[in-house]
């Protein structure tokens, strides 16, 4: 804080744009916090003994605000692989989030001077009630990870949205298609299951999924949970395991490819597919660029294909 008024959001730059059409983009975001950050000082200098941020009283009224932020607060966490955690937020009792499947949320943390906002899709349910989970890697250098490392039970966190322009319907298509590594489970894991929990939607779901090695593989319970539905299935590409890792060290059924999701991959899973089948890609920018360059090559085409 600078003269008792929250610090300005951090401008992009040119380079943090990945020019591909994102929904909503890094500059958009950061004017969005800009509009934000004026009204909080405005709100101060009016009223400088009144509390911002806090949830609605009102059980009617959305605990999530586009142009504001909120305050939610850590009651869980749990160690996942590969350096990330699972961060479980309270809700209040009998209360959900309030995203629709394919949305997700945007934090923001202020650090060193500046404030810096990142965007993260919550990997519990959508219609989980009174609490949230979020899935997060914590990196050596990252700035928010400099924010995420210090949370503990009882942190509150500023979090708004709801933003995505992803909206799922049920039946819509009669394949899903997934291509994710890492952490790109996790919006996955908030479409993967709405269909699941409804009996009434047959939307066949083909999760190819990337990591490191097997024992990098986040969310394995809930995918192992996933693989006993009749509509869904699960390809690991492990990069860097060892070719001689025998079939024994995984567990019984998972399909494993010691290989990275490569344009080979992605020909071989793409093989049956049809006009009434969508694929959803969720990754690093490198890899998202790959698997729509993958794709292009075997004429599938932009409208049946949605990036998160």
């Amino acid at each position: 804080m600078t003269s008792g008024l929250p610090l300005p959001p951090e401008k992009p730059l040119e380079s943090d744009c990945c020019g591909q059409g994102c929904v909503p983009c890094v500059k958009e975001i950061y004017e969005e916090n800009l509009i934000i950050w004026q009204n909080e000082c405005e709100k101060i200098h009016l009223k400088p003994q009144e509390v911002v941020n806090n949830l609605p009283s009102e059980v009617n009224e959305p605990l999530l605000d586009l142009l504001e932020y909120r305050l939610f607060t850590i009651k869980h966490i749990e160690d996942e692989p590969d350096g990330c955690k699972r961060y479980q937020f309270q809700l209040p009792t009998g209360r959900s989030l309030g995203l629709k499947t394919g949305q997700h949320i945007i934090i923001r943390a202020h650090i060193d001077g500046s404030t810096v906002t990142r965007q993260y899709t919550p990997v519990s349910d959508v219609e989980q009630k009174s609490s949230f989970e979020l899935l997060i890697k914590v990196y050596n250098r990252g700035k928010m990870s400099q924010f995420v490392r210090l949370w503990t039970i009882g942190t509150s966190v500023d979090i708004r949205g709801p933003c995505g322009s992803y909206n799922y319907i049920p039946n819509q298509y009669r394949v899903l298609y997934m291509f994710a590594i890492g952490t790109g489970i996790a919006p996955m894991s908030q479409v993967i299951n709405t269909i699941l929990n409804n009996e009434e939607d047959e939307t066949v779901i083909r999760l190819h999924y990337g990591c490191r090695c097997y024992g990098d593989i986040l969310l394995k319970s809930r995918i192992d949970d996933w693989s006993r539905y009749w509509n869904f299935t699960c390809t690991y590409y492990l990069s860097q395991e060892d070719t001689y890792t025998s079939n024994k060290a995984y567990r019984y059924g998972d399909k494993i490819v010691k290989n990275k999701i490569d344009e080979l991959s992605v020909r071989s899973a793409m093989i049956n597919f049809t006009s009434d089948s969508f694929v959803l890609i969720c990754g690093t920018h490198a890899f998202t660029a790959d698997m729509l360059d993958f794709l292009s090559a075997i004429n599938i085409l932009k409208g049946n294909i949605h990036k998160f």
